[in-house]
């Protein structure tokens, strides 16, 4: 069990329960949430910085189509998975 399978499991509950998503898009975020947990170096949620997203987003990019890259960047990233999510968003989306 890693740093963020809590985290993880707590985020999807959150999506399908009071976001009421899609359980498509349950499945499709439980991928994108672990595959992103097993690209970034092994470090706590805490100390993700916004150069990881950086790098890890402009990767994503390398590999998918402009859809799939917006939705696992959606799912990530306002995933409740960082101390400091205002500043990394606002630093993503900017």
């Amino acid at each position: 069990m890693n740093y963020y399978d809590k985290i993880i499991n707590n985020y999807l509950d959150y999506c399908s329960s009071q976001k009421r998503l899609n359980p498509k898009t349950i499945r499709a975020y439980t991928t994108d949430l672990k595959q992103f947990t097993v690209r970034i170096p092994s470090t706590k949620p805490e100390n993700i910085t916004p150069e990881i997203l950086e790098k890890y987003i402009r990767n994503l990019h390398l590999k998918y189509k402009p859809r799939t890259v917006k939705r696992k960047k959606d799912c990530v990233i306002p995933g409740s998975l960082f101390r400091h999510r205002n500043r990394i968003i606002s630093y993503i989306y900017s």
